[in-house]
């Protein structure tokens, strides 16, 4: 699991390998995006905090994050296919 603080945008790539993604937040709700684009006040679903999320993606998928209040962080997993 990586944790990371969410006061700029982040981004996370998925590899060629991965299929998806458990995402969670603690601290702050965060605003999230899945197309690329750069989550803002505005943009974005906007995700509580204390929840696990599972998101289904292609590979090389690309999820963005942003806090929506300051002490935000977000915990990922990406999920693999093996074999």
């Amino acid at each position: 699991m990586t944790r990371v603080a969410v006061n700029t945008a982040q981004t996370i790539t998925l590899s060629s390998t991965a299929t998806g993604i458990l995402i969670s937040f603690e601290g702050q709700p965060v605003r999230l995006t899945l197309d690329g684009s750069t989550p803002s006040g505005t943009n974005g679903f906007l995700l509580p905090v204390n929840t696990l999320f599972r998101f289904d993606m292609h590979q090389g998928g690309v999820v963005r994050v942003l806090e929506s209040a300051a002490s935000a962080f977000a915990n990922y997993q990406v999920i693999v296919t093996l074999g």
